[in-house]
């Protein structure tokens, strides 16, 4: 423990930064009701905090100063729900909204981000020749329901509507055809980011006049300026099976390859003893440029004040990025918006830079080779190595999908990644040479494609990435643990840390065992999505699949000894049997308008499940039906979903 307390010690922004995490992460799981108990607290903590530092209570002084930070992220988190929770109208309405951002071609549908009422909403519009010229900045005017994200998560699934509520986004809506009308001319927007978002497009505009198209301008459009919109599906498999998925996601390897450019350069600058705070104005006027053109998107915000909090205290104290710059940024950035710490990315950027940052001095002096290419080579190797070990966990965790030959690939594109970075500011700052900036758009357009060549052929490899490998939050957690014991043995060599390591293991591999014995039994799975009802099936230890999905016309099927039938229209009418077949659920969707008690000479029936399609007329009149045949009824409305062991 004398390593601990040592290592909080050398480091007192991490000290601070994890109760305001760990009040944040309760702040969220935490009824809204108790809030208020909670700012009573954090005002008794403030008074012991001040107590303790007059009378010079040492031990009791940290106490109440992690107990208040604790209690602060938790009022942060409340605040920030407060401002998510909005009661739109029950009814349909006529609203008014501006497009603030480029609209996502969904299969159907597009994806509108919309300002209603100075409230993010999110808009589903139907696809037709009229909705695919809708562009941001346009106001639209739309006769819908706007719904706020329903509070069901149906177990074991992505919780959609938290997910938006971490993104600010308090309403959702889908209107059809004829309901809808666009204005005739663009609203001009003041607003900086949406401005950002004026020079992108204008840049995206460049790139397809140089002559990037298809594949190689998606990559360079995402890497460069952070657009998504031109990537395929299987260009997004290629780089998620290689491992190569960040470099098109603008984070913190962009701001440090402009970051190390930008240190490299001004190395070279000596105008005298102010130079320090010369090259500190330059590189923050070139990540905040860099930020600007991009769109400001949350995610390169982040790392851009990440890095400016890096150059400031190497301007400050001249000596290298330590953890305590890094806790510092996540300390400011949590403050400023706690939702932060439930995003992926900002779980991902910080993992990785504080594995660097801790373990790559340690793993750096393993082999130190007199050729420069071999130390260039194993500079990347270890860098790759500590990065990936710090992400792993959160890999595996959100995407249960771990890449083979990851060090294949960082050593493939992140040279390459780097030379398109570089050669792509080259190329937009000779704009005043149009045949020049030509040459470097075919010479970038190259390197993409050979980029794309060396990502195939990793993909081809055997066993390139193992897929379904599940870990829940405790299991990260623990496996968090066991490396900080693990490095604390390599440092300390006390054997405390092998007897912690060993008990760190044991209850991960009891975890373990006991959530896959947790499911050895069958289940069914009633629920209704944004896609339309669906009844999943699970097998002990196996991958979930549909019994009946959407698009499945009215049907009867069997498992696991249950037999379920689906009434979604009026299908079973007219018809007779000898004696009634026996149904263990019947599942009843919008379009069957009929009796049950017509169809008891077809089925014996034991339990009736009401999607929510039906209206609450309809579920009403279905009850009281239920209740007279002394039929056990469901409702989806109720839980969001019915769960059924089999």
């Amino acid at each position: 423990m004398a390593f601990i307390a040592e290592q909080l010690e050398k480091y007192p922004f991490v000290r601070l930064v994890i109760p305001l995490m760990l009040g944040i992460v309760c702040g969220d799981a935490c009824p809204m009701g108790l809030y208020a108990y909670g700012a009573m607290l954090m005002g008794v903590a403030l008074s012991a905090f001040f107590l303790c530092l007059l009378y010079k209570r040492t031990l009791l002084f940290g106490m109440a100063l992690y107990l208040f930070l604790f209690l602060l992220g938790n009022q942060l988190l409340f605040v920030q729900k407060q401002k998510t929770i909005v009661q739109w109208s029950e009814e349909k309405e006529l609203y008014t909204g501006l497009i603030t951002d480029k609209p996502q071609e969904k299969p159907h549908s597009f994806l509108l981000p919309l300002e209603v009422k100075n409230q993010k909403v999110r808009l589903y519009i139907a696809k037709d020749s009229l909705s695919e010229k809708l562009q941001r900045g346009k106001r639209i005017l739309f006769y819908t329901k706007i719904t706020s994200p329903s509070a069901f998560q149906i177990p074991g699934t992505f919780d959609y509507a938290r997910y938006l509520q971490h993104q600010g986004i308090t309403g959702t809506a889908y209107v059809g055809n004829r309901y809808w009308q666009s204005s005739q001319s663009s609203t001009s927007s003041f607003s900086l980011r949406q401005k950002a978002l004026d020079v992108r497009d204008n840049l995206l505009e460049r790139y397809k006049i140089l002559g990037f198209r298809g594949d190689e301008l998606a990559v360079l459009s995402a890497l460069t300026l952070g657009d998504k919109s031109e990537l395929n599906e299987n260009l997004k498999e290629t780089y998620s099976v290689t491992g190569a998925s960040h470099v098109l996601a603008l984070s913190g390897l962009h701001l440090g390859i402009l970051y190390g450019i930008g240190v490299f350069l001004l190395s070279f600058l000596h105008v005298g003893k102010f130079t320090h705070w010369i090259r500190m104005l330059c590189l923050l006027g070139a990540l905040w440029s860099f930020s600007f053109i991009v769109g400001l998107p949350a995610s390169v915000v982040r790392s851009a004040c990440m890095f400016s909090l890096f150059a400031v205290a190497q301007c400050l104290s001249r000596k290298s990025i330590s953890l305590n710059t890094l806790a510092l940024s996540a300390f400011i950035m949590l403050l400023y918006q706690p939702f932060y710490l439930f995003d992926v990315g900002f779980q991902l950027s910080y993992a990785a830079v504080a594995s660097i940052i801790w373990l790559h001095p340690m793993v750096s002096v393993w082999w130190r080779p007199s050729c420069r290419m071999l130390r260039y080579l194993w500079g990347i190797i270890s860098l790759s190595l500590v990065a990936q070990i710090g992400v792993a966990p959160l890999i595996l965790h959100y995407f249960s999908r771990f890449s083979v030959y990851f060090l294949f690939t960082n050593l493939w594109v992140i040279p390459l990644t780097f030379c398109l970075v570089a050669g792509t500011v080259l190329m937009l700052v000779c704009g005043f040479c149009f045949p020049l900036q030509k040459s470097i758009a075919f010479l970038l357009n190259e390197l993409i494609k050979i980029m794309h060549g060396g990502l195939n052929w990793i993909e081809r490899m055997p066993s390139s990435a193992v897929d379904r490998i599940k870990i829940e939050t405790v299991e990260v957690a623990g496996f968090y643990l066991l490396l900080f014991l693990l490095v604390s043995y390599c440092i300390r060599k006390n054997g405390r840390y092998m007897v912690g390591m060993l008990v760190c293991l044991v209850c991960v591999f009891a975890l373990r065992t006991f959530s896959l014995f947790s499911i050895q039994s069958s289940q069914l799975l009633f629920y209704h999505s944004e896609r339309g009802a669906s009844i999943q099936c699970t097998y002990a230890g196996k991958e979930p699949f549909e019994l009946f999905s959407a698009e499945e016309l009215t049907g009867l099927r069997s498992f696991g000894g249950k037999n379920i039938v689906w009434l979604k229209d009026n299908s079973w009418h007219n018809r007779y049997a000898e004696s009634p077949f026996p149904i263990d659920y019947m599942f009843i969707q919008r379009g069957f308008t009929g009796k049950i008690s017509e169809l008891q000479s077809l089925f014996k029936i034991r339990n009736v499940v009401l999607d929510t399609s039906l209206s609450v007329s309809r579920q009403k009149r279905l009850r009281e039906e239920c209740k007279g045949l002394k039929i056990k009824v469901f409702a989806l409305s109720e839980k969001g979903y019915l769960w059924v062991k089999v």
